[in-house]
């Protein structure tokens, strides 16, 4: 954790050259940063951070320089004790509040800007779904499969994003599962070509007539109830980059409310949350 932590400057960025060697930083990392300070500039840690692979989080405090006063201790504190809690400790309650806040209430200005909330080591009956992205097809996929990952992984042109939340496996023939639970649809659109996920089953059979290729069940999730996502899971949007005219579309799914925001600034499409995953 890095309050007012350094990324460089402009001109010397601390990891390279847009500080893309950040990339080699997985293990979780939490920066809280004043909007006016010069000497560790904000948008330089926001750029690393953006290019870190574990849990990553953001905090701005507006109008704040490069100090610190005893008056910032409810805001700091507030954003490290749960940090430290999710991270040190394990505490699943304490990530399922990191997911969830948004700033600290009194004191300070202050907001989170980027975040990311990794998922927590697989248990039994989970399942990793990672995302990978395409940089010549402008295309992103999906896959909890660990044989089409090594596929995946060996093939040019993709990589993995970093981003991944966890399903759960196929049930067993004798497994009974609570109706709360459904299994995500994947289907196939060979004239584009990408891949579509759902687990609304009307939305799956509406894809299904829509010249695509069913490809089965991807992997299971948690229904998006009327409301948020329940303790101890947190929300899936997905998001269209609206380029069918182009016949170039694609969907990309993420738990991070800070990248749906940059991507609907970039002009995607926020279809809203569709599945809720657990931590």
């Amino acid at each position: 954790m890095g309050y007012v932590p350094y990324a460089g400057l402009r001109l010397l960025p601390a990891f390279g050259d847009d500080n893309a060697t950040a990339k080699n930083v997985r293990v979780p990392y939490l920066a809280i940063s004043g909007t006016a300070d010069t000497t560790a500039p904000m948008f330089m840690m926001e750029q690393a951070v953006n290019n870190f692979r574990g849990a990553r989080y953001q905090v701005a405090l507006n109008g704040v320089e490069h100090t610190y006063a005893p008056s910032y201790a409810n805001d700091v504190f507030g954003w490290a004790i749960p940090f430290f809690q999710a991270y040190l400790d394990g505490n699943l309650g304490a990530r399922d509040r990191l997911t969830r806040q948004r700033s600290i209430g009194g004191g300070l200005d202050d907001s989170l800007r980027i975040d990311y909330t990794a998922p927590s080591a697989v248990r039994a009956g989970e399942t990793l779904v990672d995302e990978y992205y395409n940089s010549a097809t402008r295309r992103y996929f999906l896959t909890a499969n660990q044989d089409e990952k090594n596929a995946v992984d060996r093939l040019t042109g993709w990589a993995r994003t970093g981003e991944s939340f966890k399903g759960y496996t196929f049930p067993g023939p004798t497994e009974l599962r609570v109706a709360s639970q459904a299994p995500v649809c994947r289907f196939y659109f060979p004239s584009i070509p990408t891949h579509f996920f759902s687990a609304d089953a009307s939305e799956c059979n509406l894809v299904r007539s829509m010249g695509t290729i069913a490809e089965g069940v991807a992997f299971w999730t948690t229904r998006t109830p009327a409301a948020t996502c329940p303790s101890g899971s947190h929300a899936v949007t997905r998001l269209y980059n609206n380029r069918w005219r182009e016949n170039d579309s694609t969907h990309t799914y993420t738990t991070s409310r800070s990248r749906v925001a940059a991507f609907v600034g970039q002009g995607w499409i926020d279809e809203g949350v569709v599945m809720c995953a657990p931590l």
